[in-house]
């Protein structure tokens, strides 16, 4: 007598005896250290796993990895949500002297005006990336603009202040006195008669 096999089952098809809402399929368990390096890549891989269910399905829809590429890499903190460069200032050699630091900006992108007692910087960065994958061409686009104010300190010649930009670093110089330090002076604490 012949043997009988069953037939393969689609994944739609629940096994002989079970309902399709008790099938469960059991896959192990990300390690630890899977979480830790790249807590965002369960994000990925579930963005992945979309994928390949509408593709199962025979339905073409935008690819969710793709689109979402950019913003699981702001969520892992890869690149930053809102722009904001960093600012160093310090008193060096008799002057108060800002630094600022934009890499991939030309100078052109910077603004740079002192009034009111404040150092105002602004700026916008373009960033254009083109490649291919899988035979798609794709184009990311990153824009981002910022404004910060800096107030200034006492004592500082606003009217002498220069500023030079050289690989990616904005330097403001201007002239300053010295701090004062704080005089204190003890009073003698006496009794009301």
């Amino acid at each position: 007598m012949a043997e009988v096999k069953e037939a393969p089952r689609t994944r739609a098809e629940p096994p002989k005896g079970k309902s399709p809402a008790t099938e469960i399929e059991h896959r192990p368990a990300a390690s630890p250290g899977t979480w830790a390096e790249h807590p965002f890549a369960f994000m990925h891989r579930f963005a992945e796993e979309m994928d390949r269910l509408f593709d199962d399905f025979g339905l073409r829809v935008p690819r969710l990895v793709g689109r979402g590429r950019e913003l699981l890499r702001r969520e892992a903190g890869l690149i930053p949500a809102e722009w904001s460069p960093r600012i160093d200032v310090q008193r060096k050699d008799g002057s108060l002297v800002v630094r600022v630091d934009l890499p991939g900006l030309s100078k052109e992108d910077i603004k740079v005006e002192v009034a009111d007692e404040q150092l105002t910087i602004r700026g916008e960065r373009k960033q254009e990336e083109k490649g291919e994958h899988e035979g798609y061409s794709y184009t990311e686009c990153s824009y981002g603009s910022f404004y910060r104010v800096i107030p200034l300190p006492e004592g500082v010649d606003a009217a002498k202040a220069s500023a030079e930009f050289h690989n990616g670093v904005l330097e403001v110089a201007m002239p300053a006195m010295p701090a004062k330090a704080p005089q204190a002076r003890r009073l003698e604490v006496r009794d009301k008669s």
